[in-house]
């Protein structure tokens, strides 16, 4: 997992398709892995949302950035609330 500062998130995020949230990056992991670029997790999200997902990721070799806050994360992707974790698509 590699820790990323805000522009280089922004660079990362910004103008890609994304999926946010557990269950939709979990099943993205799962079932859609070839369209999976990377998945960024918030580093203050509980660790019973994003445990599956390193695990997951882990398994099928999907990179992992970290983004400082959920806060941070959610503002990334473009939504009025927090998000723990979302999927970056190619």
């Amino acid at each position: 997992m590699k820790e990323l500062n805000l522009p280089e998130l922004n660079k990362l995020v910004n103008n890609s398709l994304k999926l946010i949230g557990r269950k939709q990056v979990l099943k993205a992991i799962i079932f859609s892995l070839d369209k999976i670029r990377c998945v960024v997790l918030a580093k203050d999200a509980e660790s019973d949302v994003v445990e599956p997902i390193i695990d997951l990721c882990k398994q099928k070799n999907v990179q992992i950035y970290l983004a400082p806050s959920k806060k941070e994360l959610g503002s990334l992707a473009k939504i009025e609330v927090n998000a723990s974790v979302i999927a970056v698509l190619n």
